[in-house]
């Protein structure tokens, strides 16, 4: 509890959490002032849209902080995938044809 407090009295997340907390305040609102979300969030998830919407909405602001970290990780695993898969079907390596063309 007293390293959270000795956090908080930091300028920089004082900063950084007080523009979280405006930009997802801002853009929940927005989103749910809207026709089709207060729709799909009272007929389909039987929950209050304002709810639904600062749930989203914290996910995107997530999502856009962390791109830099995980989009490189995603394309990574996902070569990574396909090169065992080609492996696994039997087709030749990749280093036998950049051998071959030297």
């Amino acid at each position: 509890a007293l390293r959270r407090k000795n956090l908080r009295n930091h300028s920089w997340y004082q900063r950084a959490s007080s523009w979280y907390l405006k930009k997802s305040a801002a853009m929940a609102n927005r989103v749910a002032t809207n026709y089709y979300w207060s729709q799909l969030s009272e007929g389909i998830f039987r929950t209050n849209p304002k709810q639904l919407a600062v749930g989203a909405v914290e996910g995107a602001l997530l999502f856009k902080l962390t791109i830099l970290i995980h989009a490189p990780l995603v394309f990574w695993f996902t070569a990574m995938y396909y090169k065992q898969r080609r492996a696994a079907l039997g087709f030749p390596d990749e280093q036998m044809f950049l051998e071959e063309g030297s």
